[in-house]
């Protein structure tokens, strides 16, 4: 299915409006559920022309997120086992960005040195081009590792709130989904689900990720069967 979304430009002057606030918008903030758009496109396919919006998929996942259960003893497992998770990450993120740390040290101290060796030469024009090109090319080596730095912190962001949307998931998932917009709500979805399938009656199908089976009601189970054969 192709995926359209609305056109940034048609939300500007809200996302301008907002930003004499300071307050900043992407078009995740300012559009609706009924506004993001799936469609079939293959002739050949029976589902062609076939149109699902963001809002059957939400309604879906709602749903379910009302059938999703986490019992107490679960729950401190997997406390447990995320403190342990952040433990990891920032042990691995230290370690790594220690090691750019040494690096930019390193460069810093070639470039210094080759500033110093070459103060006391006078420079004509050509010489003096190559002797900055050598300064430039140390500086931009310092910079890149920077931003490896920078790429790491971010990464670890993305980690830790990995690991604390699962934990507000499992505390409520239905209400989170209803609050969070649909970049947030994709986090959920993908820590819970492999795929959403149309059957063969043209209606929605979650699959839950191997091994999290159990941490939906029966109930919930038997209701999304009844329409059953998912097609491929």
């Amino acid at each position: 299915m192709t995926f359209n979304i609305p056109n940034k430009l048609r939300h500007r002057k809200k996302i301008e409006k907002e930003a004499q606030k300071w307050i900043h918008l992407e078009l995740k903030d300012v559009i609706n559920p009924n506004q993001i758009i799936y469609e079939c496109k293959k002739k050949e396919s029976k589902y062609y022309l076939t149109r699902i919006t963001q809002e059957d998929i939400d309604k879906e996942f709602l749903n379910a997120l009302s059938h999703f259960k986490v019992w107490e003893k679960e729950f401190n497992e997997y406390v447990s086992f995320t403190n342990t998770e952040l433990d990891k990450i920032n042990l691995t993120t230290k370690e790594k960005i220690s090691r750019k740390n040494l690096e930019i040290s390193r460069v810093q101290n070639q470039r210094n040195k080759f500033i110093k060796d070459n103060m006391k030469f006078k420079k004509e024009w050509l010489e003096w081009e190559i002797y900055q090109k050598e300064v430039d090319s140390y500086n931009w080596k310092i910079q890149f590792l920077r931003k490896e730095i920078e790429a790491l912190d971010e990464w670890e962001r993305n980690q830790i709130l990995e690991l604390e949307i699962f934990i507000n998931v499992l505390n409520n998932a239905k209400n989170y989904y209803k609050k969070w917009n649909y970049v947030q709500k994709g986090k959920i979805v993908s820590i819970l689900f492999s795929n959403i399938l149309l059957n063969n009656k043209k209606r929605l199908q979650l699959q839950v990720k191997p091994g999290l089976e159990t941490l939906f009601n029966p109930i919930w189970w038997v209701i999304r069967d009844s329409n059953p054969g998912p097609s491929p």
